[in-house]
């Protein structure tokens, strides 16, 4: 799965370029974590928190992913299957973007180390998102923290680190 900008599109490259060039200005701590998508790294995804974690990782290893822990099966990252309905991924319009928070982390030798790294606790990073959203939408990008339905708690729909262009 891709994470450089210039797997997509020409046009939707040039816009990420633009998005992500704001990004760095507004101060915003983000990472790129999506760009484009093959259909097998999509079935992958639409599987996890889906199907039981032997699949999952069958699914994975075909698709080139690497394998999950099984925590990470335990919820949805995609509302998209790719084969009955694709997603803007496969086509080279889409990016996501996750919001990078402090975490502290535990080496082998016992030591801790402040890395930064993508956040999915939309309760804790609402403003974040929010904030990378309305900045995106000022470039021509449909945004899935629009989308319905929205959480009330975080004021974020159905799908924060997406963006597109139509």
């Amino acid at each position: 799965m891709s994470t450089s900008i210039y797997c997509l599109t020409p046009e939707v490259a040039a816009c990420a370029e633009e998005l992500v060039r704001a990004l760095e200005k507004s101060g915003i701590r983000h990472k790129v974590t999506s760009t484009r998508r093959t259909t097998d790294e999509q079935i992958a995804l639409y599987c996890q928190g889906r199907a039981p974690l032997e699949i999952v990782q069958l699914l994975r290893q075909h698709a080139g992913l690497a394998k999950l822990q099984e925590a990470e099966n335990k919820y949805v990252v995609t509302q998209i299957d790719g084969v009955n309905r694709g997603s803007a991924h496969q086509d080279g319009k889409a990016i996501d973007i996750a919001v990078l928070v402090e975490m502290e982390l535990t080496q082998k030798d016992g030591k801790t180390a402040q890395v930064l790294a993508p956040s999915w606790n939309y309760s804790k990073t609402a403003k974040q998102y929010r904030a990378i959203a309305d900045l995106a939408k000022h470039y021509g990008w449909d945004c899935g923290a629009d989308w319905p339905p929205i959480n009330p708690k975080t004021g974020l729909g159905v799908d924060p680190p997406h963006f597109q262009i139509a």
